[in-house]
């Protein structure tokens, strides 16, 4: 989710964050898919005013 790559192998931060970035990436996506499983197209439809269509 986060776009997460390879750290320089040269940086010390780099080298330690990247677990606790893969960690919220982890978490973030969860959070996302529970989020997504509760939803339904009508859910989506209704929450959203449709875009004005000229001619419709």
């Amino acid at each position: 989710m986060l776009g997460l790559h390879g750290p320089d192998p040269a940086c010390a931060v780099g080298r330690r964050v990247q677990a606790a970035l893969a960690s919220l990436d982890s978490r973030v996506a969860g959070a996302i898919t529970a989020e997504l499983e509760q939803l339904t197209l009508h859910d989506l439809l209704v929450a959203e005013p449709s875009p004005a269509r000229p001619g419709v």
